[in-house]
């Protein structure tokens, strides 16, 4: 075949390239060394800023935000939101909304790590090549930092002080466990020429380096940095316990502390104090549980009906009693005392080693107890030779599968209702589905009922009554009915959603079976999904409740 005379073969081989085309073609590999310099600089300016991120994340626990580790709380704290993608709780300033266009139309939350990760895959193409391409964080400009006189001859005086350098502020951090944070005030003198130059860790298989020679730990900065943010976002300030406990051991360090109290984990739910001591001569264990400190508050004034349930579990995860031990609730407070004593009878040394006494603390509602924290206790730790009461205080923990199964074991016997809830702001109107019921009394004598639900809002000017239809021959309906009431999110501060359950009965009166008030009055989950649905509109709300015995006064 006959070459072409044009393109690559109509030049000729023989003839070596002149130095002008020898130019032209290190010009281009120059400028393809230098795009794919600022697409790796642009990839590391986009991990560097994931990075800076995932840095400053607190991650205290369930009842924290993992960001900034603000509480959560029904009515004191912050919301809280689950990231879709990690499944880690996030307050509402450290999230992002997505719209999604499914057909269910479901709201999809992120928290700033994942939806950070999200366009770094996206804006790198990382979703393609199946990982982040290769990167180099750019190197930072020089700053210079000087607190009233030069810093510099400070910093290299003391090895233990470590500088650090971010984009929104400069810190200076001693690593002694016995000093805090130095208040001076730090200036930035661009205009020195005794500068420091500080380079941030580029990726994780690069080493950290500085033109200056100091080394700089980032880790330990970041850890001291997150602890400060959980001091000042949870604000934990315990007047009652705070002189006899240490925070955490990441403050605390390896130093004791005085008293018969003894913690390691961060107060997030709040204290239990209990005192126990084992008699072997006759097989008990006898517990006494005192007082209950910082829990979370549940109604409108910030305060709780708490009670405690006590139980051992065995070696098998199993409850060792049927019937619980119970505390009185102590009405309209967040720091009870009980100082009530109970005798677990049946404990025989050679079980000790191998159980668990678990506490469990509840607020009382006649709608349904609210979970305020469980602790736990290994019971291999009494010394029996020494019959001294051993007096602890435990940190309360989140529910656990234990937790969930001593919620199930309350007996209920009106059973619950499934109840959506949504303001509407096209309608102006508050939508309420009556979904289904469950478990409840058999009214007729083939053991079933026929019940239907009575819904209506108090106080409302129109004073609208509704009613579901009749589920013949059943004790767990399904409707899946939709009402409206209208009102505005002003006035449902003042109102209460009045739900009952009747017995179907022809010829006679109807039977009641039970009720249900949520609204601005409650408390718990009720009062919770009542403030979502003004905080959050146009979108339902779901949540199970029992049903109470108590006739709230519908008419027949």
């Amino acid at each position: 075949m006959d070459r072409l005379k044009i393109g690559w073969f109509a030049g000729r081989p023989d003839v070596p390239l002149s130095s002008k085309e020898q130019e032209t073609i290190k010009n281009v590999i120059r400028r393809n060394e230098a795009l794919e310099m600022a697409e790796r600089q642009r990839v590391g300016k986009l991990v560097e800023r994931m990075e800076n991120i995932k840095s400053r994340a607190v991650e205290t626990g369930p009842r924290n935000c993992r960001m900034c580790g603000q509480t959560f709380g029904l009515l004191v704290g912050v919301s809280k939101f689950l990231c879709d993608i990690c499944k880690k709780p996030v307050c509402s300033k450290c999230c992002i909304d997505l719209n999604t266009r499914s057909l269910t139309k479901r709201v999809v939350w992120l928290c700033k790590i994942c939806s950070e990760t999200r366009e770094l895959w996206k804006k790198t193409g990382a979703w393609f090549y199946k990982g982040i391409p290769s990167y180099e964080v750019p190197q930072r400009k020089n700053i210079n930092i000087c607190k009233d006189a030069n810093i510099d001859e400070e910093v290299m005086k003391n090895p233990q002080c470590s500088v650090s350098v971010d984009e929104d502020e400069v810190v200076i951090a001693n690593k002694d466990k016995n000093s805090n944070l130095q208040n001076g005030t730090l200036n930035v003198c661009e205009d020195n020429k005794k500068k420091s130059n500080f380079i941030r860790q580029t990726s994780s298989n690069e080493q950290q380096k500085s033109s200056n020679n100091l080394d700089i730990d980032w880790d330990s900065f970041a850890r001291h940095r997150g602890a400060c943010n959980v001091i000042s976002a949870t604000n934990l300030k315990r007047s009652s316990v705070s002189s006899n406990f240490s925070i955490s051991e990441s403050f605390s360090g390896n130093d004791s502390v005085g008293g018969v109290y003894q913690v390691c984990r961060d107060p997030m739910l709040g204290w239990l104090e209990i005192s126990i001591i084992y008699d072997e001569s006759r097989h008990c264990l006898d517990c006494s549980i005192l007082r209950a400190r910082d829990l979370l508050p549940m109604d409108n004034q910030c305060l709780a009906d708490p009670f405690c349930k006590a139980n051992i579990i065995t070696s098998d995860s199993k409850f060792k009693y049927t019937k619980w031990m119970k505390t009185k609730v102590v009405h309209k407070t967040i720091n009870p005392e009980f100082n009530e004593k109970f005798s677990l009878i049946g404990v025989e040394p050679d079980e000790l080693a191998e159980s668990v006494l678990f506490i469990i603390v509840y607020d009382d509602d006649k709608y349904g107890h609210d979970f305020l924290g469980s602790c736990k206790f290994s019971l291999c730790s009494i010394n029996m030779t020494h019959p001294i009461p051993s007096r602890m205080s435990i940190s309360l923990s989140p529910e656990d599968l234990h937790g969930s199964q001593a919620s199930d074991s309350e007996s209920w016997p009106n059973g619950r209702i499934f109840v959506s809830l949504s303001y509407n702001t096209l309608k102006r109107s508050l939508v309420v589905i009556i979904k289904q019921c469950e478990n409840l009394i058999p009214m007729d004598t083939n053991g079933l009922s026929d019940p239907f639900v009575k819904i209506q809002m108090k106080p409302e000017s129109h004073r609208k009554k509704y009613k579901t239809s009749v589920k013949w021959r059943t004790l767990n309906p399904i409707y899946n009915e939709e009402f409206l009431f209208e009102t505005r999110p002003i006035e449902m501060d003042k109102q209460s959603l009045y739900i009952t359950v009747w017995d179907k009965d022809i010829g006679k009166s109807n039977d009641f079976l039970g009720s249900l008030i949520i609204g601005s009055n409650s408390k718990g989950r009720r009062l919770r999904q009542w403030r979502d649905c003004v905080r959050l509109p146009d979108v339902f709300h779901e949540a199970w409740h029992y049903l109470s015995n108590e006739n709230i006064g519908h008419q027949r």
